[in-house]
């Protein structure tokens, strides 16, 4: 792997979605998709501010009520070059 240096700090982002869990849906496990798609809307917003590279990303979910997930996917976007 080869060395990166990062040269700006970009801002906070993250990305917080509310879904409904509906226990007859088709899909296997709704959760991880969820994850998925907080995870490509929060490189979408990284990539807005003209970052290349996300650093200190983490997922949190917590369900709201019953049947209503909460899922937040956030980190840090930042410029990265190689060294």
């Amino acid at each position: 792997m080869k060395p990166y240096k990062i040269f700006n700090l970009q801002s906070t982002i993250y990305n917080l979605q509310s879904k409904i869990y509906n226990q007859k849906s088709p899909i296997k496990n709704p959760l991880n998709s969820y994850l998925h798609e907080a995870f490509e809307e929060m490189i979408q917003h990284a990539e807005q501010l003209g970052a290349n590279g996300i650093i200190s990303m983490r997922y949190d979910a917590n369900e709201v009520m019953n049947g209503v997930t909460e899922v937040l996917a956030y980190g840090t976007a930042v410029k990265v070059e190689k060294i």
